[in-house]
């Protein structure tokens, strides 16, 4: 069975260590690059048979179909002194895998797990296997290149292949993991390593447009908020459709009830948000409008804006929003196990960063200090609403 990793992850992989000039172990259902190399009679293929090629003319892109070949394509790479991307499962007891090791001439990365991580391009079915790790991997065949890149490598005194101890492949820390070779300590860094790609979700929020459902609306409205915002959960909780000033090109919310941020003498500013006219999919104004007009005759009395999309539709406690959150970047491709539907202030202020005045960010997100902004949420990756736009342009 032909599977391809999704889009998002490949996009990725490319991002930190391609790009790549040519697909080896592909097909026309599951290439990821234009030029490719299929299996078997394929019109459109580059060649037939990726072992009948001299590698070294180029730098190809290799997830084999079989992991059983993977010892084959190391040999192959070694020989030809070759340089690949591998695409390889953290299976730490094969065989293969101490030579693997040997050969990383580049920081490797895990790669998420999520089920959807891959898919048969032909069924759309998921992969079965849904606690495999895979991780990608930049190796050479020649060793010049491998020991430039292993001499910057921190020395172990571990015993070599041992994995960090408390962390198995069964568990890979948040920090992610490593392993020994040759008495140098290779460490594996999640793909997404401080924060996520927020044009992930807003991919996906575009395609939730037509005939959506309340569920879905709900869930998007949600996730628009705490991006286009910065806000913390509590803050998306506690909005009130009495304390919103909302017009079509426009929406002002205020905010009167306490709040984490709340101090003596500090009150969190109104927060402005515009309508997002080049592209109405993913405009919160646009967004909030359908919403309140979809659970208009719901509401009965009740003020709070997010309300359950199931019947009696009660008011939604702050750790329902939470959960909701979490579902769309599950869906999104956001490996879950490395971050929190808190993670959405994170990824959206670090994605602003550098962008617009950090004065800007402050004032949208409820920090008094740029320190707890530097220390907690600017990672590598109001009353005006460039936040918010920035934030949807991604």
């Amino acid at each position: 069975m032909e599977w391809m990793i999704i889009d998002s992850i490949f996009e990725c992989i490319m991002n930190k260590l391609g790009p790549c000039d040519i697909d080896l172990f592909a097909s026309k259902h599951n290439n990821r690059l234009e030029q490719y190399v299929s299996f078997g009679p394929d019109v459109k293929a580059l060649a037939v048979n990726a072992f009948s090629l001299t590698w070294n003319t180029f730098y190809a892109y290799i997830f084999p179909l079989f992991f059983s070949v993977i010892s084959a394509v190391l040999q192959k790479i070694c020989q030809e002194k070759a340089t690949a991307l591998v695409i390889a499962p953290l299976f730490s007891t094969q065989p293969w895998f101490p030579q693997l090791l040997q050969m990383i001439c580049d920081q490797p990365y895990i790669l998420p797990k999520v089920e959807t991580i891959l898919m048969n391009p032909k069924t759309n079915q998921t992969h079965p296997l849904k606690n495999m790790r895979l991780a990608a991997f930049k190796i050479s065949g020649i060793k010049c290149v491998r020991e430039e890149y292993q001499q910057r490598l921190p020395t172990s005194s571990s015993i070599p292949g041992e994995i960090l101890p408390k962390n198995s492949m069964g568990h890979i820390s948040k920090s992610g993991c490593f392993f020994v070779t040759k008495k140098k300590r290779i460490d594996l860094i999640h793909l997404y390593n401080c924060t996520w790609n927020v044009e992930m979700v807003l991919s996906l929020l575009k395609t939730w447009n037509k005939d959506i459902t309340l569920k879905n609306i709900t869930f998007k409205l949600a996730m628009l908020l705490a991006l286009t915002t910065g806000q913390r959960m509590q803050s998306i909780f506690l909005i009130d459709i009495r304390n919103l000033e909302l017009d079509t090109y426009s929406v002002k919310i205020r905010y009167g009830d306490l709040l984490k941020q709340t101090r003596p003498g500090y009150q969190l500013p109104e927060i402005f948000i515009e309508a997002f006219k080049p592209d109405y999919r993913i405009c919160v104004v646009h967004t909030l409008h359908e919403y309140l007009e979809r659970t208009n005759k719901l509401r009965l009395n009740n003020t709070q804006l997010f309300l359950s999309f199931q019947k009696p539709y009660k008011p939604v406690k702050k750790g329902t929003i939470a959960k909701w959150i979490k579902q769309v970047l599950i869906m999104a491709g956001i490996d879950m196990t490395i971050f929190t539907p808190h993670s959405t202030r994170g990824a959206a202020t670090s994605y602003v960063s550098g962008r617009i005045p950090i004065a800007t960010i402050l004032r949208t997100a409820g920090w008094r200090k740029d320190s707890v902004f530097r220390k907690f949420y600017q990672r590598p990756i109001t009353n005006d609403s460039s936040f918010s736009n920035e934030i949807l342009l991604a």
